[in-house]
């Protein structure tokens, strides 16, 4: 498994997640809100050759990294981890927040994620390294 990188408005990002994002079964997967992408995202994009495993869509806003509607195929545990850390080793040295959903919240959580607010169907969290928060 690899794992590309591309800027929210790099062009081979659709021919990597455009099929994906308009998938009405991943638009489910994701509580039927549709994925956004801007000049300020990085999308982390795991992949076996052409084809997509899952991807974590990472907005940088105000010196944060935020991961917010993420697709890991078949809840995938090896690819969701592999995701997780190459987002934090990419952007650990800002602070990390992930809107997980809650289903995904123990995942999050063996990965570094700590819990701050918890809705119905989301737990916004925060990346601790070395039990400090970041």
């Amino acid at each position: 498994m690899e794992i590309t990188i591309c800027k929210g408005n790099d062009p081979y990002l659709y021919q990597w997640v455009g099929p994906l994002v308009m998938d009405k079964a991943v638009i489910k997967y994701n509580n039927n809100y549709p994925f956004k992408t801007a000049e300020n995202f990085v999308w982390h994009i795991a992949h076996e050759g052409a084809q997509v495993l899952g991807f974590v869509p990472v907005e940088l806003r105000k010196n944060r990294a935020i991961v917010n509607n993420y697709y890991v195929a078949k809840d995938t545990p090896e690819v969701f981890e592999k995701l997780l850390c190459h987002v934090l080793d990419t952007h650990g040295s800002s602070p990390v927040e992930a809107v997980a959903q809650t289903r995904h919240a123990e995942l999050f959580q063996r990965n570094g994620f700590e819990p701050f607010i918890t809705w119905k169907k989301y737990i916004k969290m925060l990346y601790v390294a070395n039990g400090k928060k970041s």
